[in-house]
């Protein structure tokens, strides 16, 4: 899973009022949190062991946020969306374990970009 998607979405949840909105922007910092360590241990500023430690702490953290978010009862819709991330929850931090997976899926993106708008061009019709 990208976490740049996930940002987006947890910025969405925080933006929410009560509890939801709450849960939503802890949530969104944690991973940004998250992003901000794996470049530090990309740049070289901190160790592997160090990186390991702090990823694992992080995950508590949204692991506990994610479930707190699923025993609402007043927002169904942030209710859901944690109940969604926390089935998936474990493809969030496989970049931790093998680190040529990227955190974010953006560099496959941008080279897919160019044929999807190719594509985009060549298969629209105009109707009159």
């Amino acid at each position: 899973m990208c976490w740049a998607h996930v940002l987006r979405h947890l910025k969405a949840i925080g933006e929410r009022v009560g509890v939801g909105g709450r849960i939503g922007r802890r949530l969104e910092l944690i991973g940004r949190v998250v992003i901000r360590t794996r470049h530090r241990l990309d740049r070289g500023e901190i160790e592997e062991r160090v990186h390991h430690r702090r990823m694992a702490r992080l995950r508590r953290r949204f692991l506990a946020e994610l479930e707190r978010g699923t025993r609402l009862r007043s927002d169904g819709r942030t209710k859901a969306q944690c109940e969604h991330l926390l089935r998936r929850e474990p493809m969030l931090w496989t970049f931790v374990t093998d680190r040529r997976i990227p955190l974010t899926n953006n560099l496959a993106e941008r080279a897919l970009r160019p044929h999807v708008k190719w594509r985009s061009l060549c298969t629209t019709s105009s109707s009159v």
